[in-house]
């Protein structure tokens, strides 16, 4: 099925959703910091507590959910660990003190992994707007996962006030190479108008990537 699903007796030409969904390139970079708290230590705030979030899971560049606990054991070359592998394991506070260092220095991947951990309370307190900022970061450089959960935050309102046009926005760039983005697109679809829709593949169409900051 498309990605585009039939809105209002209404459907996207199929020659500009590829162009779109193929196309990369503008949104106003976010400033490090910019959100309280964005850039507390969360290992200074141990002791709170933990909120549970029904928000859908993230997933990963290739699409496929980063959080679910595996059984998986611990790599032998404690070196060759990342934080995705440590998710998937429910080792979330290793998660977390692999993927803070490199979050900082600007890596897209460890960014979304502090946005995942933030938005759902796993090894940190729960907090959607410090999710929402660390999502940000990675989705401007590209990252597909970012990508998609910023977009679901920005429908469900969750650490960002609820725009549907940013939304879908951000849940296009990200169905390029995410399949939790797709799924997602089509809920969004079906609750938006054909112009918040077009809005939205305009700025996608617009949009071009935020070179790393270290």
């Amino acid at each position: 099925m498309s990605l585009f699903a039939r809105m209002g007796g209404a459907t996207i030409p199929t020659f500009l959703a590829t162009a779109l969904l193929f196309s990369a390139a503008p949104v106003l970079p976010r400033e490090e910091g910019q959100v309280p708290g964005a850039m507390t230590d969360p290992l200074q705030q141990q002791g709170q507590p933990q909120a549970q979030s029904n928000a859908p899971r993230p997933s990963g560049s290739n699409g496929e959910p980063i959080g679910a606990p595996k059984a998986r054991a611990y790599p032998q070359d404690p070196a060759a660990d990342t934080p995705a592998r440590a998710i998937e394991r429910g080792d979330f506070a290793t998660a977390l003190r692999l993927a803070r260092p490199r979050a900082l220095a600007g890596d897209a991947s460890a960014q979304h992994v502090l946005g995942y951990l933030y938005e759902t309370g796993s090894g940190v307190p729960l907090d959607y707007e410090i999710a929402a900022s660390w999502n940000r970061k990675a989705a401007e450089q590209g990252n597909a996962g970012g990508q998609a959960d910023l977009g679901w935050m920005y429908f469900k309102g969750l650490g960002v006030p609820r725009d549907p046009v940013q939304a879908y926005k951000w849940l296009v760039l990200a169905g390029r190479e995410d399949m939790t983005a797709r799924r997602h697109m089509k809920e969004v679809e079906a609750a938006i108008t054909h112009d918040q829709m077009s809005q939205g593949l305009s700025l996608a169409q617009q949009w071009i990537p935020v070179p790393e900051k270290h």
